[in-house]
């Protein structure tokens, strides 16, 4: 069995709650199985760890055996929860090693169990893939993994993905027949007559949502065309370089703060911001430090921009790593785009405004249900989540309200209730 395209799941179950850690290489088992020991001896006894710790003193050979049997074991598990599963989230994301030397395609589902009662999420599959990375052979793997896992693509409720176009082609081209019979009443041959006709399969399609974490970061890229801001930044990346490559510089600089620079890495989420708040942070130090060098640093103004830019940028770090977390609730959606609105509207600078602006633009299926393309799922669970159903209840979010009543109505229609 390849255990790179299958998931590896230790379950220890307390309560008869389980709880899963997954893990995806006999590789990285050892260490895997370590921190999540290290992460429940807290919340658990010694001896119900003791059956998962002792892997760990396993050659690879038997190891790899124990762990395929416990794919196959865990995997009924697994499926015995999906199929009681109402509605699903299935998220998708595509990555590469670094050096580009493989690349992966990860498929996972969250949903509610009713009888447990509490939200869970399962990494359903692993894809090593090839270039290109085409909508087509996503689209495939989609279709794949939903079948293997026995998950009826009429309880999809959405799909979350990046905002790439071969991901949101992959959402848009995989298509599911759904072959379902009505059923006669044989008690009524007279109506059974009249409608003895044959059901034609309908094509079910899937709703793609985007990964509102990754839009939030291009709401971002206006700081890079805003000509006040994009040049201190360029010129604090040249200092934070200079003082990396520079061995005497970055012990001068550990010397003096006990701490170095940060460095903006494009693919990593609010970067600049951790970047912008070291740089703050080791202010003085890095003055003294350039000083030494007898390099350029940066002016007062330009320091301020940085500070101006730091509280700028904040609220967008906090609601980001909010949103990557797996407890966060569609519910919230509308709430920390109002934050974030209202938060640049009280800023008067000309970067806060065109921070405001692009995400108005990047958002408006969200936010004006006048769109064609409007998405009001996020509004309706905010408007049933009694802890945040008052913020969409006001009268400047209306028709946001309305679009919620209409969709919800919709849903009651449709559910025959």
């Amino acid at each position: 069995m390849n255990l790179i395209s299958n998931i590896i799941l230790v379950s220890i179950k307390v309560d008869h709650a389980p709880i899963y850690a997954p893990y995806w290489s006999v590789t990285v088992v050892n260490i895997a199985v370590f921190v999540m020991l290290s992460t429940v001896e807290n919340l658990y006894s010694r001896d119900e760890l003791i059956p998962y710790m002792c892997i760990c003193d396993l050659g690879a050979a038997k190891q790899a055996s124990n762990m395929a049997k416990e794919i196959s074991k865990v995997r009924e598990q697994v499926l015995a929860l999906i199929t009681e599963g109402r509605r699903f989230t299935i998220g998708m994301d595509c990555w590469s090693k670094k050096g580009l030397t493989a690349s992966f395609l990860g498929i996972s589902a969250s949903f509610f169990h009713p009888t447990h009662k509490v939200a869970l999420t399962f990494l359903l599959n692993l894809f090593e893939i090839e270039h290109p990375h085409t909508g087509e052979m996503i689209a495939d793997k989609l279709q794949s993994s939903l079948h293997s896992w026995g998950i009826d693509p009429k309880k999809v409720l959405m799909v979350v993905t990046d905002n790439g176009s071969n991901m949101v082609k992959a959402v848009s081209m995989t298509l599911f027949e759904d072959d379902s019979e009505g059923t006669d009443d044989d008690d009524d041959e007279e109506e059974e007559e009249e409608e003895d006709t044959e059901d034609i399969g309908q094509t079910v399609t899937l709703h793609r949502f985007p990964c509102l974490a990754h839009t939030l970061q291009l709401v971002l890229k206006a700081v890079e065309t805003n000509a006040a801001y994009s040049q201190v930044m360029i010129k604090a990346r040249s200092i934070v370089k200079k003082i990396r490559v520079s061995s005497v510089a970055t012990e001068k600089l550990i010397a003096r703060c006990g701490m170095t620079v940060v460095t903006e890495c494009s693919t990593r989420w609010n970067s600049n911001m951790f970047m912008i708040e070291r740089m703050l942070k080791t202010k003085d130090a890095i003055g003294e430090t350039l000083n030494d060098m007898k390099w350029d640093g940066l002016l007062a103004s330009e320091w301020a921009k940085l500070d101006d830019l730091y509280h700028l940028l904040q609220p967008f770090t906090e609601h980001t790593n909010t949103m990557q977390t797996d407890n966060f609730a569609l519910s919230n959606v509308i709430p920390v785009l109002i934050d974030l609105s209202n938060h640049l509207s009280s800023n008067g600078s000309t970067l806060a405004q065109a921070l405001l602006r692009s995400l108005k633009v990047r958002f408006d299926t969200l936010l004006n249900p006048s769109n064609s393309h409007f998405d009001p799922i996020p509004s309706a669970a905010c408007f049933v989540d009694p802890a945040v159903a008052r913020i969409i209840m006001t009268p400047e979010t209306a028709e946001l309200l309305s679009a919620a009543k209409k969709f919800i109505v919709s849903l009651i229609c449709l559910m025959n209730l």
